[in-house]
């Protein structure tokens, strides 16, 4: 219950931001890179999933993914229109849209961070979680 609690309050509070900041629209555009780096990791674990199964199809898939991945990240990351910069020359940063992105991140390692915490006091350790029942 609490968990579903905290899930609503954290999404109504980064719903919010963009209708009460000035500039809270152009914040929503900064979570585009940080979907980047989320596509990045599935491939990484598509690299490391397929040499462990011995899938060489899999492997040149997952590879090949980097390409398109590594063109957009560099786009996403670079274009000012994207809210994460406002230019590159002088380069400068957007802090409205930076801080909705390492919001978000850090909303997420606090959470993870207390939920490991609590449970490390009642003798449950979450990090043995994906070792015990391997997510599939």
């Amino acid at each position: 219950m609490y968990a579903h609690l905290l899930d609503l309050v954290a999404t109504a509070f980064f719903l919010a931001f963009p209708i009460i900041s000035p500039y809270g629209y152009e914040a929503l555009y900064s979570y585009t890179p940080l979907a980047i780096v989320y596509l990045v990791l599935v491939s990484i674990a598509g690299i490391k999933a397929a040499r462990a199964e011995g899938s060489n199809g899999m492997l040149i898939a997952a590879a090949l993914s980097f390409i398109p991945l590594g063109l957009l990240g560099y786009e996403a990351f670079t274009n000012p229109y994207f809210g994460v910069i406002e230019s590159l020359s002088p380069f400068q940063l957007y802090y409205p849209g930076l801080a909705y992105v390492l919001g978000l991140i850090g909303l997420g390692a606090v959470i993870y961070a207390v939920a490991k915490y609590i449970n490390l006091k009642r003798g449950i350790d979450i990090a043995m979680i994906y070792r015990e029942i391997p997510p599939e």
